[in-house]
């Protein structure tokens, strides 16, 4: 399997294209392009997966690194690699369990029952393992989707003011292309796409703030021609206190969870305390019972 994988990946020219800075990130970009890793990739980026996966991505913080296809051209050496793994595994497994057990002195038994379930064993347990790149970046988005959130308000205000500063709505992007935040970047590179292709400028910063409700300011400043410039500086003046109010349930919810397990991390002493205790009395009536049985 490994020499017809390299046979067809060599035999076919890799795109090198430049669009990370770090050469292993445009590698895995580069493989996204040939077989067997376009088979797995959706080349449709308007897709709702596609678009939901980098959506991820960019909250992770890993957009600068990763894209759609070059994630999933990780995940999928990720694949070939467990596959291979899994190979030797299956072949040397008896004698792995019988060095483990050497090793630790444990009774291990390597019937042809027991070695069909220890590699079954092993294949769930593989298959799990491929879920881990997956699973990390969703824990990233999460926690950074509270944090990217918190400063939302300040950039809103920003704008409302600029607006009523009488600021047309180009300088008003590239002020905040400028405004030393963490939304820089992202304000940078809608700006240079903004001076290129307006629509295609505001379809990025939309993809961009998708879920965090600043969208729809967005979408204000989008259509800022087909309305008065005082009726869109009030519907912006009521999203902001909108996302205020997000910002601070959000917040109530986040502390009320990091007291529930600072309360429950409290509880866990005492509660070994009470197992403790209890392990004597449980044994104690069993060995009664056990005993009642037996009496005639």
């Amino acid at each position: 399997m490994s020499i017809v994988l390299f046979n067809i990946l060599f035999s076919q020219r890799m795109k090198h294209e430049k669009i990370f800075e770090d050469e292993s990130s445009n590698f895995l970009h580069g493989l996204s392009y040939l077989k067997p890793f376009i088979w797995f990739i959706n080349p449709d980026e308007e897709d709702p997966k596609v678009k939901r996966m980098q959506v991820m991505l960019n909250k992770a913080g890993l957009h600068t690194r990763l894209n759609y296809r070059s994630f999933t051209s990780l995940q999928i050496l990720l694949l070939f690699a467990m596959i291979l793994l899994y190979g030797l595994l299956f072949l040397s497994l008896e004698s792995w369990l019988f060095l483990f057990g050497f090793l630790f002195n444990l009774p291990i038994e390597t019937t042809p029952d027991s070695m069909m379930k220890a590699r079954m064993i092993l294949a769930v347990v593989l298959m799990f393992s491929m879920l881990v790149p997956q699973l990390i970046v969703r824990m990233r988005a999460k926690r950074n989707e509270f944090l990217f959130s918190q400063d939302l308000p300040l950039v809103l205000l920003s704008i409302i003011l600029m607006l009523e500063a009488k600021r047309p709505v180009s300088e008003v992007l590239f002020e905040l292309s400028r405004t030393n935040n963490r939304y820089r970047e992202i304000f940078e590179t809608g700006y240079r796409i903004f001076v290129r292709d307006k629509k295609e400028g505001y379809e990025y910063l939309y993809r961009q703030f998708d879920g965090t409700g600043f969208e729809d300011a967005i979408k204000v400043l989008d259509q800022m021609g087909d309305f008065a410039k005082k009726e869109s500086i009030t519907v912006l003046q009521n999203l902001l206190q909108q996302i205020i109010r997000s910002g601070q349930e959000k917040k109530r919810g986040k502390a009320l969870a990091g007291n529930l397990v600072s309360q429950f991390s409290l509880m866990l002493p005492f509660g070994g305390v009470l197992l403790l205790g209890a392990v004597p009395i449980v044994v104690y009536a069993l060995s009664m019972l056990g005993g009642a049985n037996v009496q005639p």
